[in-house]
Parts: structure tokens; sequence; C-alpha cells
């Protein structure tokens, strides 16, 4: 049997959201879940950027930053800079080619996202 849930609204703007629920079989069987929904569907493309606007940005005002790798062995390396695009709802800002790129999204409370991404053979770096 299947049931919709939602929609959702989250409970904190520019946060990600938990939802936690039990999954239930035909057979009487039940798992505990937990599924969170990115605090990037907050976000929209910020078109119309250049690196060096990027640039001017990041020296000028205070930006909270982290570091993550990620394997991607399993992924073709071309394919990595669109999904990630798409993850974080973010355009583009100059075509550096298909080993590193720029990308620049706002959340529906005007907070300024920039990601930069560096690709090597079996990992991305993204900042």
């Amino acid at each position: 049997e299947a049931k919709k849930i939602g929609p959702f609204t989250y409970d904190q703007v520019d946060s990600s959201m938990d939802l936690k629920g039990t999954l239930s079989t035909s057979e009487n069987c039940s798992v505990p879940i937990k599924i969170t929904l990115p605090a990037s569907l907050h976000l929209s493309p910020t078109m119309g950027l250049t690196l060096d606007n990027v640039m001017a940005e990041l020296s000028s005002q205070p930006f909270a930053s982290a570091t993550t790798k990620v394997e991607i062995s399993k992924l073709d390396a071309a394919k990595v800079k669109s999904l990630l695009a798409g993850f974080f709802c973010a355009a583009e800002v100059d075509d550096s080619g298909p080993m590193m790129g720029t990308f620049a999204a706002q959340s529906n409370q005007g907070a300024k996202v920039r990601v930069l991404v560096k690709i090597k053979d079996t990992t991305v770096k993204v900042d």
C-alpha cells in the first residue's frame, strides 16, 4: 500500500529538514527511516556573474566556508560539474573547462552561496 506524504514546509529558513517515520511492508515488517532534505532546496541560480565579481565578493565580505572531498571513481569526471550545479541549484560563473568550476546561487532569504570545484582523477574537491 502506498501513501502520499507532503508537501513539506521547512521549520527554519535556509536549513536542511529531517523527515522521520516508519516504512511498513505488506508482510507486517517495519523499519524506521530518516530522510534529510538538503538546505540546497532553498537555492536559486545567480546568473550574470564573472570570476572577477566572485573574487571581489570573497575578498570583501565574510563568507562561512567548508571544504570536502568526494570520491568519483564510478563517475565520469565530465558529468561531475553538471551534477553539482543541479544539487546546489547554481549557475556556473565562467566555463573554466571540464576539471574546475565556480558556481553561484542565492537562498530565498538572500544568502549568497559560492562553490569552487576542482576535479582530479578519482576525487572532486568542493569549497
